[in-house]
């Protein structure tokens, strides 16, 4: 991919070779280096790990314990990924909320010489600065958040000057840069917010099902104990009373309650919560004393251009409190989790002097700055890129909605992100169990070879809900997959709802062939 990037930049100097040659060589180490640690990790997972097994303290083994329980299972993706024509049997990744799609439209924007050559010229890349981030950056953050997330969307298809003209100069108008800092990675933002805001102990409120790393996010530093929000129907939101179990809940087993933390979009729904949702969860919070954190890291991945979604700065009017802090990062609207660059905004003025000390652990470097002062202040850029993202990301969508409704799967209708949420329950042995759950994904990942995130592992209550997310690979890869799906429902189905125990690898011995071109058609159940 490097190379036809390097082709189509028309890099011909001898300088832009030897910079093309290099991030390929550097490319492929990484890659290497990053799949030897990860086959140390998985061995890792094996041995029951105690303060003697290595000169670590207590809180050092509890690090050891993988952020996500199918690193092991994507471990293999990796090892021996599918490719359609040199490895078609090959792993498949649907577990990683990733925007591959997009990537090379990103690397070709930065790769030319006048980008890179402005960044390192300037001698703030090389110096300490504020450890919010650098006055430029924020400021350029600050402006973006003012036109993607704080103006009326009926504005947006005016021009830049006239957006900002009907924006104003008021100080509810504008992002103000001094509530804006720049972190690594929106890990280290809940990481640090938990840290500041709360004591060992103190519980966090999440709706479930929720992405399973923000258990990791609270508890390794912060010392924080989730605690799940239960709903009839996750899809419409949590209602007050919702939140009152929660919160009574907690109490009740000796918890104090500090913060509600709120996705929206939602991961892994992929539904946008209301205005009304959102602004009845903030009240709520207020009246129980309680800090409101808004993950809006899916706000620009919307499907449609005319979505519903509305960033808390706008319906709170840019009046957040010192209780209301809302996220956005470059992972996943961008394709670049890589760059580790996240971005909090809150005007509770204590957090943030209590990060300018906490974030020399967590700070984005200042180049990354540099870059991402760049690619956010390119207002036609970031248009014609969000754009091409959507159609990209809507595409793959409807290669899994088209196969999953061939299946009769139910599914929740996602609105945003790049994962479909859905629902194989019917499969199973009735009633069905967490331990089926279990079984279906090591029938996908040791017959099928596919890998796709079991709803258990985001606390979901319901057995058999699974997130599949549908941008980390090609869309051929993704059709591989899919009728590798496909397949293995089909043969499911034809055993009926009964034990499992009997099920053989052999049953499936055509799986991995589905998919997989022959005489430019692919396979389907009917060819098989």
């Amino acid at each position: 991919k490097l190379l036809l990037i390097k082709q189509r930049t028309d890099m011909s100097s001898d300088a832009s070779q030897l910079v093309a040659s290099t991030a390929i060589n550097m490319f492929f180490l990484s890659t290497a280096a990053f799949v030897y640690t990860l086959k140390t990790v998985r061995k890792s997972e094996k041995v029951h790990v105690t303060t003697s097994t290595y000169r670590i303290g207590s809180r050092g083994v509890k690090c050891l314990q993988p952020a996500l329980p199918y690193l092991g299972a994507f471990i293999k993706c990796c090892e021996d990924p599918c490719h359609p024509s040199i490895n078609p049997s090959g792993y498949i990744a649907l577990c990683v909320a990733e925007n591959k799609l997009i990537q090379e439209r990103l690397a070709l924007r930065l790769m030319p010489e006048t980008c890179s050559g402005e960044i390192f010229s300037d001698s703030v890349a090389y110096c300490y600065s504020n450890m919010l981030g650098l006055p430029g950056p924020r400021e350029a953050v600050a402006r973006f958040l003012t036109r993607k997330f704080l103006l009326p969307v009926s504005t947006l298809s005016l021009s830049t000057d006239l957006r900002e003209e009907i924006a104003g100069t008021g100080p509810r108008q504008k992002v103000n840069p001094q509530h804006v800092a720049l972190i690594g990675g929106s890990a280290s933002v809940l990481s640090n917010i938990f840290f500041a805001l709360c004591e060992v102990g103190d519980a966090v409120l999440i709706p479930v099902p929720y992405y399973n790393a923000f258990e990791n996010d609270m508890k390794i530093v912060a010392g924080c104990v989730p605690f799940p929000v239960y709903m009839d129907d996750p899809t419409k939101g949590p209602s007050y009373d919702d939140l009152d179990f929660a919160f009574a809940s907690a109490a009740k087993r000796g918890f104090r309650v500090k913060v509600l933390l709120l996705t929206n979009p939602n991961n892994p729904l992929g539904i946008i919560y209301p205005r009304k949702v959102m602004s009845e969860c903030v009240k709520w919070a207020r009246s129980k004393g309680l800090h409101t954190i808004c993950d809006e890291l899916y706000a620009l991945s919307t499907h449609s251009k005319k979505h519903s979604f509305e960033s808390v700065l706008k319906i709170l009017d840019n009046n957040l409190g010192d209780d209301v802090h809302m996220i956005w990062a470059l992972s996943k609207d961008f394709g670049a989790s890589g760059f580790r660059t996240a971005f909090l905004c809150t005007q509770n003025a204590g957090l943030m002097k209590a990060l300018e000390n906490l974030n020399i652990f967590s700070c984005v470097s200042h180049p990354i700055q540099l870059i991402t002062s760049d690619i956010l202040s390119d207002d036609n850029f970031v248009d014609s890129f969000l754009e091409d993202s959507r159609m990209l990301v809507v595409n793959s969508k409807k290669i899994c909605e088209r196969k999953l409704d061939e299946m009769i799967i139910p599914y929740v209708r996602a609105e945003a992100g790049i994962f479909i949420y859905a629902d194989f329950s019917a499969l199973f042995p009735q009633p069905a169990t967490f331990l089926d759950e279990a079984r279906f994904s090591e029938i996908l990942q040791n017959v099928a070879h596919l890998v796709i995130t079991p709803g258990s592992s985001q606390r979901d209550l319901r057995p058999g809900m699974f997130r599949i997310c549908f941008t980390w690979v090609s869309q051929e890869v993704l059709e591989i997959a899919m009728e590798r799906l496909s397949y293995v429902v089909s043969k499911l189905r034809k055993l009926g709802r009964f034990d499992w125990d009997d099920i053989t690898e052999g049953y499936f011995n055509e799986v991995t062939k589905c998919g997989i071109r022959k005489t430019g058609n692919h396979f389907n159940l009917l060819d098989i």
